[in-house]
């Protein structure tokens, strides 16, 4: 079966990636604005008599790191992979899919080094790094209202600001003699 997919906000362009994908020869054509509800029933279906078409790879996902992710799904499933407009057609295993890999890996890598050179700079000029400290006078007050056991969580967290997680992992802190 040949599955034709497109995602884009805009109507007209959506529209128009519809028909691109008929005059294919698409058995299946899957379109929506974003929600990639219909690339997940796609790739849910596929198989390895199966082709995977997109109008185009910018039609696939909405960046750089979304189609790298949709392509990787797409191999995994052992269907062919069709970008139109680039001229692609990948079979799994085809070199196509390797080298995307690797792009994939070096996106990546790059993120993991610009985030930890901005943490790096942070600490050099003194600056605290990762998520700021709950306020302790709000955390007491949090802590006090749960062991009261007169609040719900959803009321504690309303009141007091303080997240439910923070609240739990600092509960467990104090029953485990911690404090």
């Amino acid at each position: 079966m040949i599955c034709g997919y497109a995602r884009s906000s805009d109507d007209a362009e959506r529209d128009a990636a519809v028909r691109v994908l008929e005059e294919h020869g698409c058995d299946v054509v899957s379109a929506d604005a974003g929600s990639r509800v219909f690339l997940d029933e796609v790739v849910a279906s596929a198989s390895d008599a199966d082709t995977v078409v997109v109008p185009s790879l910018s039609l696939l996902a909405p960046d750089v790191r979304g189609v790298l992710d949709a392509l990787a799904r797409i191999e995994r499933t052992g269907a062919t992979f069709m970008a139109l407009e680039e001229g692609i057609e990948a079979a799994p295993g085809d070199p196509f899919f390797s080298h995307m890999g690797a792009l994939s890996k070096v996106a990546s890598r790059a993120r993991s080094r610009t985030i930890r050179n901005g943490m790096g700079k942070a600490r050099a000029k003194g600056g605290s790094v990762g998520r700021p400290a709950a306020d302790s006078s709000a955390l007491e007050e949090a802590i006090s209202m749960k062991e009261s056991s007169e609040f719900t969580v959803r009321e504690i967290v309303k009141a007091t600001g303080v997240s439910k997680a923070t609240l739990y992992r600092h509960l467990g802190k104090a029953g485990a003699g911690d404090t």
